[in-house]
């Protein structure tokens, strides 16, 4: 069952957040052995206690996550007017049977006809022809377990990744929705690792 801790301000959700025993929606990938940035080895130190984790908010990558989420969210709006979408920045998410797992979302969506969805908002900076290539009409593996997660956490329909992939001389919009149905065999596999893990 769908449970949702509600926190009013930026500081009691943080604090909220690190006091969960559990694995966050990003965290998803490296607890599974997929990871991009960190090592299950490193993720394990953290959640035991034995590390601290980097505070990666002085990154230029991570300061332009955050300067364009809200515009990115507004852009994602006004594509879809068909749907109703809402950002509850403070809210964390997790099924009363997978305490372990929790999630926090960019947004979530709402059709009008009782399905709901989550959406994720992602800027990256693809390197050459590999990294373009990773994100050539699919997700990249570890942004996919991070939706997969969420789907989880929250029990919606569907999610949407809404990314924006900078070069030298354009912004290109990829957008991929998943459907709950057809993600069944991928859940169990993060549900199964994240437990394992945890």
């Amino acid at each position: 069952m769908l449970e949702i801790m509600k926190f009013d301000t930026r500081e009691a959700w943080l604090a909220g957040r690190d006091a969960i025993q559990g694995i966050g929606g990003s965290d998803a990938a490296t607890a599974v052995g997929l990871g991009k940035r960190k090592s299950m080895v490193q993720l394990w130190r953290e959640k035991s206690g034995r590390a601290i984790a980097k505070d990666l908010s002085g990154l230029e990558y991570v300061q332009l996550g955050v300067k364009t989420e809200g515009p990115m969210r507004e852009l994602f709006a006004a594509l879809h007017p068909e749907l109703e979408v809402v950002h509850r920045p403070y809210d964390i998410y997790h099924q009363t049977e997978r305490p372990w797992l929790f999630a926090t979302l960019d947004g979530e969506y709402f059709n009008g006809t009782g399905r709901r969805g989550v959406v994720e908002f992602k800027t990256s900076e693809p390197n050459g022809k590999a990294g373009w290539e990773a994100w050539n009409g699919q997700i990249p593996q570890h942004y996919y377990i991070q939706l997969l997660a969420q789907l989880i956490c929250t029990g919606y329909d569907e999610a949407t990744l809404f990314a924006a992939l900078f070069s030298r001389s354009e912004v290109v919009i990829r957008s991929y929705t998943l459907e709950r149905t057809d993600c069944f065999a991928d859940m169990e596999y993060v549900k199964d690792g994240t437990k394992k893990f945890w």
